[in-house]
Protein backbone atom coordinates (compact mmCIF):
# COMPACT_ATOMS: atom_id res chain seq x y z
CA UNK A 1 0.00 0.00 0.00
CA UNK A 2 1.15 3.44 -1.08
CA UNK A 3 1.65 6.20 2.03
CA UNK A 4 0.70 9.45 1.25
CA UNK A 5 3.23 12.23 1.83
CA UNK A 6 3.26 16.17 2.25
CA UNK A 7 4.61 18.71 -0.46
CA UNK A 8 7.01 20.05 2.75
CA UNK A 9 8.05 15.69 3.29
CA UNK A 10 9.27 15.74 -0.62
CA UNK A 11 11.21 19.00 -0.83
CA UNK A 12 12.74 17.57 2.13
CA UNK A 13 13.58 14.53 0.51
CA UNK A 14 14.06 16.27 -2.66
CA UNK A 15 16.77 18.20 -0.70
CA UNK A 16 18.94 14.99 -0.10
CA UNK A 17 20.20 12.64 -2.41
CA UNK A 18 16.82 11.60 -3.77
CA UNK A 19 15.11 13.03 -6.90
CA UNK A 20 11.21 14.14 -7.64
CA UNK A 21 10.04 12.33 -11.11
CA UNK A 22 6.92 12.33 -12.81
CA UNK A 23 5.35 9.30 -13.30
CA UNK A 24 1.45 9.27 -14.89
CA UNK A 25 -0.66 12.25 -15.18
CA UNK A 26 -1.58 13.49 -12.03
CA UNK A 27 1.13 11.19 -9.86
CA UNK A 28 4.18 12.08 -8.77
CA UNK A 29 7.29 9.62 -7.24
CA UNK A 30 10.30 9.91 -5.27
CA UNK A 31 12.71 7.92 -5.99
CA UNK A 32 15.14 7.62 -2.96
CA UNK A 33 18.64 5.24 -3.53
CA UNK A 34 20.00 2.84 -0.82
CA UNK A 35 16.98 4.05 1.71
CA UNK A 36 13.70 2.48 2.35
CA UNK A 37 10.93 5.16 2.57
CA UNK A 38 7.33 5.12 2.82
CA UNK A 39 7.03 1.40 1.40
CA UNK A 40 7.30 -1.87 2.50
CA UNK A 41 8.45 -4.38 0.24
CA UNK A 42 8.41 -8.54 0.76
CA UNK A 43 10.79 -8.54 -2.21
CA UNK A 44 14.79 -7.73 -1.61
CA UNK A 45 15.87 -5.44 -4.24
CA UNK A 46 18.93 -8.01 -6.05
CA UNK A 47 20.47 -4.93 -7.86
CA UNK A 48 22.51 -2.03 -5.41
CA UNK A 49 22.83 -0.04 -8.53
CA UNK A 50 18.75 0.34 -9.23
CA UNK A 51 17.83 -0.75 -5.94
CA UNK A 52 15.06 2.23 -4.98
CA UNK A 53 11.76 2.78 -3.38
CA UNK A 54 8.88 5.24 -4.42
CA UNK A 55 6.27 7.54 -2.47
CA UNK A 56 3.24 8.15 -4.15
CA UNK A 57 1.74 11.70 -3.26
CA UNK A 58 -1.87 11.51 -3.39
CA UNK A 59 -4.93 14.24 -3.75
CA UNK A 60 -7.17 15.79 -6.04
CA UNK A 61 -6.40 17.71 -9.45
CA UNK A 62 -8.31 21.16 -9.72
CA UNK A 63 -8.70 22.40 -13.28
CA UNK A 64 -8.24 26.22 -12.42
CA UNK A 65 -4.77 26.98 -12.77
CA UNK A 66 -1.59 25.77 -14.71
CA UNK A 67 -0.62 21.97 -13.31
CA UNK A 68 2.24 20.42 -15.94
CA UNK A 69 0.79 16.64 -15.16
CA UNK A 70 -3.42 17.36 -14.75
CA UNK A 71 -3.52 19.62 -17.98
CA UNK A 72 -0.45 18.71 -20.49
CA UNK A 73 -3.16 17.58 -23.07
CA UNK A 74 -5.04 20.83 -22.80
CA UNK A 75 -4.30 23.42 -24.90
CA UNK A 76 -4.57 27.55 -24.80
CA UNK A 77 -7.86 27.35 -27.29
CA UNK A 78 -9.14 25.01 -25.11
CA UNK A 79 -8.80 26.16 -21.85
CA UNK A 80 -10.69 28.97 -24.03
CA UNK A 81 -13.26 26.78 -25.26
CA UNK A 82 -14.16 25.77 -21.51
CA UNK A 83 -14.30 29.63 -20.02
CA UNK A 84 -16.41 30.00 -23.38
CA UNK A 85 -19.23 27.56 -22.05
CA UNK A 86 -18.91 28.05 -18.59
CA UNK A 87 -19.51 32.14 -19.55
CA UNK A 88 -22.27 31.16 -21.76
CA UNK A 89 -24.33 28.33 -19.83
CA UNK A 90 -23.61 30.87 -16.24
CA UNK A 91 -24.93 34.00 -17.56
CA UNK A 92 -28.13 32.15 -19.56
CA UNK A 93 -29.16 30.50 -16.05
CA UNK A 94 -28.47 33.83 -13.92
CA UNK A 95 -29.26 36.84 -15.70
CA UNK A 96 -32.70 37.61 -13.57
CA UNK A 97 -30.18 37.78 -10.69
CA UNK A 98 -28.54 40.60 -13.14
CA UNK A 99 -31.25 42.51 -14.59
CA UNK A 100 -32.77 42.80 -10.87
CA UNK A 101 -29.25 43.85 -9.19
CA UNK A 102 -28.80 46.56 -12.27
CA UNK A 103 -32.55 47.68 -11.15
CA UNK A 104 -31.88 48.58 -7.96
CA UNK A 105 -28.39 49.63 -8.29
CA UNK A 106 -29.12 52.59 -10.79
CA UNK A 107 -32.37 53.67 -8.87
CA UNK A 108 -31.21 56.86 -6.15
CA UNK A 109 -33.54 56.12 -4.00
CA UNK A 110 -33.56 53.83 -0.64
CA UNK A 111 -35.37 50.87 -0.49
CA UNK A 112 -37.52 51.91 2.41
CA UNK A 113 -38.49 55.64 0.56
CA UNK A 114 -42.24 55.15 -0.37
CA UNK A 115 -41.28 56.50 -4.04
CA UNK A 116 -38.96 53.65 -4.61
CA UNK A 117 -40.08 51.74 -7.12
CA UNK A 118 -38.47 48.02 -5.92
CA UNK A 119 -37.68 47.59 -2.29
CA UNK A 120 -36.63 43.63 -2.22
CA UNK A 121 -35.99 40.82 -4.26
CA UNK A 122 -38.98 39.36 -4.87
CA UNK A 123 -40.77 42.26 -5.28
CA UNK A 124 -38.93 43.80 -7.78
CA UNK A 125 -38.99 40.44 -9.96
CA UNK A 126 -42.66 40.47 -9.52
CA UNK A 127 -43.09 43.75 -10.66
CA UNK A 128 -41.01 43.58 -13.33
CA UNK A 129 -43.19 40.45 -14.63
CA UNK A 130 -45.71 42.08 -14.53
CA UNK A 131 -45.38 45.22 -16.08
CA UNK A 132 -43.12 44.73 -18.80
CA UNK A 133 -43.62 40.30 -18.95
CA UNK A 134 -41.15 36.99 -18.07
CA UNK A 135 -38.57 37.96 -20.85
CA UNK A 136 -38.21 41.20 -19.36
CA UNK A 137 -36.00 39.45 -16.71
CA UNK A 138 -33.79 38.12 -19.76
CA UNK A 139 -33.26 42.19 -20.99
CA UNK A 140 -30.40 42.52 -22.46
CA UNK A 141 -29.26 38.92 -22.64
CA UNK A 142 -27.69 38.55 -26.19
CA UNK A 143 -25.14 41.95 -25.15
CA UNK A 144 -24.93 39.74 -21.66
CA UNK A 145 -23.86 36.33 -23.88
CA UNK A 146 -21.64 38.15 -25.72
CA UNK A 147 -19.86 40.18 -22.65
CA UNK A 148 -19.83 36.22 -20.65
CA UNK A 149 -18.45 34.60 -23.25
CA UNK A 150 -15.55 37.15 -24.28
CA UNK A 151 -14.86 37.86 -20.70
CA UNK A 152 -14.63 33.63 -19.98
CA UNK A 153 -12.40 32.84 -23.18
CA UNK A 154 -10.00 35.95 -21.95
CA UNK A 155 -10.29 35.38 -18.31
CA UNK A 156 -9.39 31.61 -18.18
CA UNK A 157 -7.85 31.42 -21.29
CA UNK A 158 -4.83 34.13 -20.01
CA UNK A 159 -5.28 33.04 -15.91
CA UNK A 160 -4.11 29.79 -17.49
CA UNK A 161 -0.93 31.32 -19.71
CA UNK A 162 0.10 33.36 -16.42
CA UNK A 163 -0.06 30.66 -14.15
CA UNK A 164 2.07 28.41 -16.33
CA UNK A 165 4.24 31.14 -16.93
CA UNK A 166 4.52 31.49 -13.15
CA UNK A 167 5.54 28.47 -12.70
CA UNK A 168 8.46 28.06 -15.05
CA UNK A 169 10.15 31.93 -14.59
CA UNK A 170 9.19 31.77 -10.97
CA UNK A 171 10.17 27.94 -9.36
CA UNK A 172 10.28 29.23 -5.98
CA UNK A 173 6.67 30.13 -5.95
CA UNK A 174 5.30 26.74 -7.16
CA UNK A 175 4.44 25.52 -3.40
CA UNK A 176 0.98 24.66 -2.42
CA UNK A 177 1.76 27.78 0.59
CA UNK A 178 2.16 30.45 -2.50
CA UNK A 179 -0.82 29.24 -5.03
CA UNK A 180 -3.45 31.41 -3.63
CA UNK A 181 -0.74 34.10 -3.57
CA UNK A 182 -0.03 33.73 -7.15
CA UNK A 183 -3.31 33.13 -7.98
CA UNK A 184 -4.76 36.21 -6.62
CA UNK A 185 -1.86 38.15 -8.58
CA UNK A 186 -2.97 35.86 -11.99
CA UNK A 187 -6.01 36.29 -11.54
CA UNK A 188 -6.05 40.09 -10.71
CA UNK A 189 -4.34 40.45 -14.51
CA UNK A 190 -6.61 38.20 -16.18
CA UNK A 191 -9.57 40.27 -15.00
CA UNK A 192 -8.38 42.99 -15.97
CA UNK A 193 -7.69 41.79 -19.29
CA UNK A 194 -11.22 40.28 -19.75
CA UNK A 195 -12.53 43.51 -18.58
CA UNK A 196 -11.03 45.85 -21.14
CA UNK A 197 -11.87 42.99 -24.57
CA UNK A 198 -15.45 43.02 -23.15
CA UNK A 199 -16.08 46.37 -21.44
CA UNK A 200 -18.19 47.74 -24.32
CA UNK A 201 -20.92 44.77 -24.38
CA UNK A 202 -21.09 45.65 -20.38
CA UNK A 203 -22.02 49.48 -21.43
CA UNK A 204 -24.77 47.95 -24.27
CA UNK A 205 -26.40 45.22 -21.62
CA UNK A 206 -26.30 48.17 -19.04
CA UNK A 207 -28.34 50.72 -20.99
CA UNK A 208 -30.46 47.84 -22.69
CA UNK A 209 -31.32 46.48 -18.98
CA UNK A 210 -31.99 50.27 -17.56
CA UNK A 211 -34.49 51.67 -19.94
CA UNK A 212 -37.47 52.13 -19.18
CA UNK A 213 -41.30 51.50 -20.90
CA UNK A 214 -39.87 54.35 -23.54
CA UNK A 215 -37.56 52.69 -25.62
CA UNK A 216 -34.45 54.52 -26.66
CA UNK A 217 -32.51 51.67 -28.19
CA UNK A 218 -34.83 49.07 -29.93
CA UNK A 219 -32.18 46.71 -30.58
CA UNK A 220 -28.45 46.11 -30.49
CA UNK A 221 -26.81 47.27 -33.55
CA UNK A 222 -29.60 50.70 -32.68
CA UNK A 223 -27.69 50.93 -29.28
CA UNK A 224 -24.35 50.61 -30.89
CA UNK A 225 -24.92 53.50 -33.67
CA UNK A 226 -26.60 55.96 -30.88
CA UNK A 227 -24.65 55.93 -28.73
CA UNK A 228 -21.35 55.74 -30.50
CA UNK A 229 -23.03 58.88 -32.87
CA UNK A 230 -24.58 60.27 -29.78
CA UNK A 231 -21.67 60.44 -26.79
CA UNK A 232 -18.52 58.82 -29.25
CA UNK A 233 -16.12 56.05 -28.74
CA UNK A 234 -15.54 57.15 -25.12
CA UNK A 235 -18.88 56.06 -24.25
CA UNK A 236 -18.47 52.50 -24.74
CA UNK A 237 -15.75 52.65 -22.07
CA UNK A 238 -17.92 54.33 -19.36
CA UNK A 239 -17.14 53.57 -15.89
CA UNK A 240 -14.11 51.89 -16.78
CA UNK A 241 -11.86 53.00 -14.06
CA UNK A 242 -14.32 52.26 -11.00
CA UNK A 243 -14.59 48.13 -13.24
CA UNK A 244 -10.84 47.97 -13.39
CA UNK A 245 -10.33 49.25 -9.53
CA UNK A 246 -12.85 46.70 -8.70
CA UNK A 247 -12.35 43.72 -10.58
CA UNK A 248 -8.70 43.12 -10.15
CA UNK A 249 -8.70 42.55 -6.33
CA UNK A 250 -12.44 40.33 -7.03
CA UNK A 251 -11.37 37.93 -9.84
CA UNK A 252 -8.01 37.81 -7.76
CA UNK A 253 -9.89 37.20 -4.42
CA UNK A 254 -12.15 34.74 -6.45
CA UNK A 255 -9.32 32.48 -7.84
CA UNK A 256 -7.10 32.51 -4.50
CA UNK A 257 -10.61 31.86 -2.02
CA UNK A 258 -10.80 28.79 -4.65
CA UNK A 259 -7.76 27.97 -4.66
CA UNK A 260 -7.99 27.71 -0.62
CA UNK A 261 -11.23 26.11 -0.27
CA UNK A 262 -10.94 23.14 -2.59
CA UNK A 263 -7.79 22.64 -0.58
CA UNK A 264 -9.61 22.41 2.30
CA UNK A 265 -12.28 20.32 0.83
CA UNK A 266 -10.25 17.88 -0.69
CA UNK A 267 -8.82 17.78 2.90
CA UNK A 268 -11.38 17.30 5.37
CA UNK A 269 -14.64 16.15 3.06
CA UNK A 270 -13.75 14.48 0.15
CA UNK A 271 -12.44 10.71 0.06
CA UNK A 272 -9.31 9.49 -0.94
CA UNK A 273 -8.95 5.57 -1.48
CA UNK A 274 -6.10 4.15 0.15
CA UNK A 275 -5.11 2.93 -3.63
CA UNK A 276 -6.29 5.78 -5.30
CA UNK A 277 -4.40 8.26 -7.57
CA UNK A 278 -4.89 11.88 -7.90
CA UNK A 279 -8.29 12.44 -8.66
CA UNK A 280 -10.78 15.39 -9.32
CA UNK A 281 -12.46 17.69 -7.29
CA UNK A 282 -15.73 16.48 -7.32
CA UNK A 283 -18.44 19.03 -8.97
CA UNK A 284 -20.65 19.30 -5.77
CA UNK A 285 -16.54 20.58 -4.08
CA UNK A 286 -16.27 23.07 -6.90
CA UNK A 287 -19.89 24.21 -6.68
CA UNK A 288 -19.62 24.50 -3.10
CA UNK A 289 -15.98 26.52 -2.96
CA UNK A 290 -16.88 28.70 -5.94
CA UNK A 291 -19.93 30.08 -4.36
CA UNK A 292 -17.93 31.15 -1.00
CA UNK A 293 -15.43 32.51 -2.71
CA UNK A 294 -18.02 34.23 -5.25
CA UNK A 295 -20.04 35.45 -1.93
CA UNK A 296 -16.41 36.55 -0.10
CA UNK A 297 -15.04 38.43 -3.06
CA UNK A 298 -18.37 40.29 -4.34
CA UNK A 299 -18.32 41.78 -0.70
CA UNK A 300 -15.22 43.25 -0.47
CA UNK A 301 -15.64 45.14 -3.37
CA UNK A 302 -19.67 46.10 -3.97
CA UNK A 303 -19.35 49.74 -3.59
CA UNK A 304 -17.46 49.85 -6.62
CA UNK A 305 -19.95 48.43 -8.27
CA UNK A 306 -22.54 50.12 -7.08
CA UNK A 307 -20.34 53.11 -8.62
CA UNK A 308 -19.65 51.73 -11.94
CA UNK A 309 -23.52 51.20 -13.01
CA UNK A 310 -24.52 54.73 -11.78
CA UNK A 311 -21.55 56.11 -14.35
CA UNK A 312 -22.58 53.75 -16.95
CA UNK A 313 -25.72 55.24 -16.92
CA UNK A 314 -25.03 59.14 -17.24
CA UNK A 315 -26.01 60.90 -19.98
CA UNK A 316 -28.69 58.72 -20.47
CA UNK A 317 -31.47 60.08 -18.24
CA UNK A 318 -34.18 60.46 -21.14
CA UNK A 319 -34.04 56.52 -21.31
CA UNK A 320 -34.80 56.13 -17.63
CA UNK A 321 -38.41 58.27 -17.68
CA UNK A 322 -40.63 56.24 -14.92
CA UNK A 323 -37.69 55.04 -13.12
CA UNK A 324 -37.59 57.75 -10.07
CA UNK A 325 -35.10 60.38 -9.27
CA UNK A 326 -31.80 61.20 -11.48
CA UNK A 327 -28.41 60.66 -10.41
CA UNK A 328 -25.75 63.03 -11.70
CA UNK A 329 -22.15 62.79 -10.76
CA UNK A 330 -18.84 63.49 -12.50
CA UNK A 331 -16.37 60.84 -12.00
CA UNK A 332 -15.99 57.60 -9.10
CA UNK A 333 -15.32 59.44 -6.12
CA UNK A 334 -17.58 61.87 -6.63
CA UNK A 335 -20.19 58.80 -7.42
CA UNK A 336 -19.27 57.16 -4.14
CA UNK A 337 -19.64 60.86 -2.27
CA UNK A 338 -22.62 61.83 -3.52
CA UNK A 339 -23.96 58.00 -2.62
CA UNK A 340 -23.34 57.94 0.91
CA UNK A 341 -24.05 61.99 1.31
CA UNK A 342 -28.03 61.61 -0.10
CA UNK A 343 -28.38 57.55 0.59
CA UNK A 344 -26.22 56.79 3.70
CA UNK A 345 -23.38 54.13 3.78
CA UNK A 346 -25.59 51.61 2.64
CA UNK A 347 -26.91 52.76 -0.28
CA UNK A 348 -23.00 51.98 -1.42
CA UNK A 349 -24.66 48.20 -0.67
CA UNK A 350 -27.88 49.00 -2.82
CA UNK A 351 -28.63 45.82 -4.46
CA UNK A 352 -26.19 43.66 -2.70
CA UNK A 353 -28.47 40.82 -1.60
CA UNK A 354 -29.84 39.84 -5.13
CA UNK A 355 -25.70 40.49 -6.15
CA UNK A 356 -24.45 38.17 -3.58
CA UNK A 357 -27.47 35.71 -4.48
CA UNK A 358 -26.39 35.57 -8.17
CA UNK A 359 -21.96 36.01 -7.05
CA UNK A 360 -22.64 32.67 -4.87
CA UNK A 361 -24.32 31.20 -7.94
CA UNK A 362 -22.56 32.55 -11.39
CA UNK A 363 -19.07 31.89 -9.63
CA UNK A 364 -19.71 28.31 -8.22
CA UNK A 365 -21.24 27.83 -11.68
CA UNK A 366 -18.54 29.30 -13.93
CA UNK A 367 -15.65 27.21 -11.82
CA UNK A 368 -17.87 23.84 -11.98
CA UNK A 369 -18.14 24.54 -15.46
CA UNK A 370 -15.10 24.96 -16.28
CA UNK A 371 -13.89 22.27 -14.26
CA UNK A 372 -16.51 19.38 -15.98
CA UNK A 373 -15.73 21.24 -19.24
CA UNK A 374 -12.10 20.65 -18.94
CA UNK A 375 -12.65 17.22 -18.05
CA UNK A 376 -14.60 16.46 -20.42
CA UNK A 377 -12.04 17.85 -23.09
CA UNK A 378 -9.22 16.00 -21.45
CA UNK A 379 -11.12 13.25 -21.69
CA UNK A 380 -11.96 13.36 -25.79
CA UNK A 381 -7.51 13.09 -26.47
CA UNK A 382 -7.50 9.72 -24.35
Amino acid sequence: MHQPVSAERVRELSAGKGQVLRCVTGTYCFQFHGRKVGKRSSKPETNPRTARRKIVLKGSIVMVGFDPEAKKKLSKGEHGMAGAISGGLTRFLCQPFDVIKIRFQVEPLSHACREAKYWSVSQAAHRIVKEEGFSALWKGHVPAQVLSIVYGVVQFASFEVLTQQTWYLLPHFRGDVYRPAVHFVCGGIAGTLATVFSFPSDVVRTRLVAQGDQKVYRSIPKALTTIYTAEGPRAFFKGLSPTLIQIAPHTGAQFACYSILTTVWKDLVQPKGETEEYVYVSGTGSLVCGSLAGIGAKIFVYPLDVARKRLQIQGFQHGRVGFGKDFTCSGLLDCLWRTARDETVLGLYKGMWPSILKAGVTTALHFCIYEQACQAIAATHS
